[in-house]
């Protein structure tokens, strides 16, 4: 058997959607040796044009770890921003920096960002297994993913009699005053 001519080189979809997801997750858990694999695995996939469910479940895990990584990196920035007031000893607890002198109002606020922390962690593990339970089902997940970072981004539509661009929905052109189709 040929296994070039084949679709996904042989290998069911769902396994190659799973594999996307829990390689997402890797990148997203800083495990910063999987962008490799990743990149190679995503110019497998385009390249070889494998199905849409591998696709689309790759480009979901990939754009949302890289949300979660600057989510993460925003985080220690609070972090450290808050470690240059706080003052006294830092100590290191499960990876965020308390410090140990500095007034009460410093050590609650280094809680409550250890704390939006962790929601924001446990916000990301349950995009990631929503996208791992649709492929295991054979489905492609929607996560819309683009309109958090697109909403500030109209469509445009053109006016069919003078050109001009329209926000798309629009019922009249703001140039000409045309009726929008």
């Amino acid at each position: 058997m040929n296994y070039l001519t084949k679709r996904n080189f042989g290998i069911p979809a769902t396994l190659l959607a799973a594999f996307s997801v829990l390689l997402g997750y890797g990148i997203y858990t800083s495990s910063f040796s999987l962008v490799w694999v990743a990149l190679a695995f995503t110019g497998i996939v385009f390249l070889f044009d494998f199905d849409e469910i591998v696709k689309s479940t790759l480009k979901q895990s990939l754009t949302l770890s890289f949300y979660g990584w600057i989510v993460n990196i925003l985080i220690r920035i609070l972090k450290s921003v808050l470690g240059w007031f706080a003052g006294g000893e830092s100590v290191s607890i499960s990876g965020f920096e308390i410090s140990s002198g500095g007034t009460t109002a410093y050590k609650i606020f280094s809680k409550m960002i250890q704390i939006i922390g962790d929601l924001a962690d446990f916000a990301f593990l349950l995009a990631f297994a929503f996208l791992l339970f649709s492929a295991l089902k054979g489905k492609a997940a929607k996560l819309d993913l683009n309109s958090v970072a697109g909403s500030f981004v109209k469509e445009t539509a053109t006016c069919p009699k003078c050109g001009e661009k329209v926000e798309k929905g629009a019922a009249f052109c703001t140039k000409c005053g045309s009726k929008i189709e």
